[in-house]
């Protein structure tokens, strides 16, 4: 549904939707957004995966990434942070879902790895829309709970 709304929004984007280790493009792009979907991935499947980007990006063109925050998941045990391991996660919405965790390190170095450099991170905080169930907002942004990472391939 948040696809298709995408798509009618902003007709003039090529928007893809699938495995994205099997991509096979005929075009190089400025730029390329992957929201929410490294957390999946180990550091051996992230390098494959930031490689094969990296070939479909233009020189100088830009990768935007989206994940979760590494202290997100661990915020109540800072002693698994650096527990690099597969693991299912209760979401606020109620649902288990896959997540292998790696630090804000293992993010930033296996860009730089794979040939892209950094050009900005955010810890992006909740909009104050998002306040419509008080309890839920203040639990919600007791600590980060997104990491954004803008790289530009070198």
């Amino acid at each position: 549904a948040l696809l298709q709304q995408a798509r009618q929004t902003y007709p003039q984007v090529t928007f893809y939707q699938g495995d994205i280790t099997q991509w096979h493009l005929d075009q190089k792009y400025y730029l390329v957004s992957a929201v929410f979907v490294f957390h999946y991935f180990d550091i051996p499947q992230l390098t494959q995966t930031l490689n094969l980007i990296h070939g479909y990006t233009v020189n100088d063109g830009y990768l935007l990434i989206q994940v979760p925050h590494p202290i997100r998941w661990v915020h109540d045990n800072l002693r698994e942070y650096f527990n690099r391991s597969d693991r299912f996660i209760e979401t606020p919405w109620g649902k288990a879902i896959p997540y292998h965790h790696k630090t804000l390190g293992d993010y930033t170095n296996t860009l730089i790895k794979t040939g892209f450099r950094i050009v900005r991170i955010d810890e992006c905080e909740v909009d104050v829309t998002g306040q419509c169930d008080p309890e839920q907002y203040a639990k919600y942004t007791a600590f980060p709970s997104r990491l954004g990472i803008l790289t530009q391939r070198t």
